[in-house]
């Protein structure tokens, strides 16, 4: 199964006893997909049909009519030829593509993720997902490159390669604005159902970052110290979430604080100060529960 810690600041999600000991580690915003920073092409060369060319030693130039003849051609299958969408991994070794229709059915956006093997050969499908409504924010995002802009800071950094895509919840809601949206995750060197993971969205999330294990996605949501944010209560997981709002002048929220299973993690979204820790000591664990029991009781209850 694939396991990527999800922590929000609504609520702290379960994660794999295998990650219980990791430490989140710097967090960054996940990569676009690829787009040529001499050129702004997208890698792609694509008119239909079974081949498709690929930018890949990335020089913004594509292909022999446009005058690199070095460029790969690849032969699609023939579930991805003539699809809605095609988009490279920021290194230019997975395939993003869309099709509707069969086998997802009508209204439904079928997903493809293909590994683009070099020397050439035919591309290797890792992932189908059938995705209701499409994808929220237009184009899918990518952890492949890791952290590299915070050296010395990011060591060690991960292998691991994900794709991420944000869509509706369920085919149910698409019509629907204020309906939530779902993280989707994709694990690019694990195939099938074994590396796919969905979080649910809360109301309100603004943006995503993953540390530089690629073990923990932080969510920003507008949560700290907003009296006037605006609740819909219906949408939020049925009614097992409770919000308070606690004026500042009686205790100034500045670090996400969560405490879970004898642990407490700490997280930190100010500006460029991306970071996040968790602390496994029962006794802290117990001190910060009374503190959050005696802030709850000064706090005017929201929902």
């Amino acid at each position: 199964m694939l396991h990527l810690c999800v922590v929000t600041a609504l609520f702290a999600a379960l994660c794999s006893a295998a990650f219980g000991q990791s430490v989140p580690g710097e967090f960054q915003p996940p990569d676009e997909r690829w787009i040529s920073p001499a050129n702004g092409t997208t890698g792609i060369a694509y008119s239909g049909g079974a081949s498709i060319t690929i930018d890949r030693n990335g020089n913004g130039i594509v292909g022999a009519a446009a005058g690199d003849a070095a460029d790969p051609v690849y032969t699609l299958p023939s579930e991805a030829q003539n699809g809605l969408n095609y988009f490279l991994s920021p290194l230019r070794t997975f395939l993003y593509t869309t099709k509707s229709g069969t086998p997802c059915g009508s209204g439904v956006l079928g997903l493809r993720i293909y590994r683009l093997p070099f020397p050439v050969a035919a591309p290797v499908l890792i992932h189908r997902d059938c995705v209701p409504c499409g994808l929220f924010n237009g184009t899918p995002d990518f952890y492949e490159t890791g952290l590299v802009e915070h050296a010395p800071l990011a060591t060690g950094v991960s292998p691991r390669r994900l794709m991420l895509a944000v869509t509706r919840n369920s085919q149910t809601t698409c019509a629907f604005p204020t309906a939530l949206l779902a993280l989707r995750v994709y694990d690019l060197d694990v195939p099938g159902v074994a590396g796919r993971g969905m979080a649910v969205l809360q109301e309100g999330w603004q943006s995503l970052r993953i540390a530089q294990s690629g073990n923990f996605a932080f969510i920003q949501h507008d949560l700290t110290n907003n009296p006037a944010r605006n609740i819909n209560t219906s949408s939020i997981l049925g009614r097992i979430n409770h919000f308070a709002y606690v004026e500042p002048s009686v205790f100034k929220i500045e670090f996400e604080t969560y405490i879970y299973n004898n642990v407490v993690a700490l997280l930190s979204y100010d500006k460029e100060d991306i970071f996040g820790v968790e602390i496994y000591n029962e006794k802290l664990a117990r001190q910060q529960e009374q503190l959050f029991d005696l802030l709850w009781k000064q706090s005017k209850k929201i929902h």
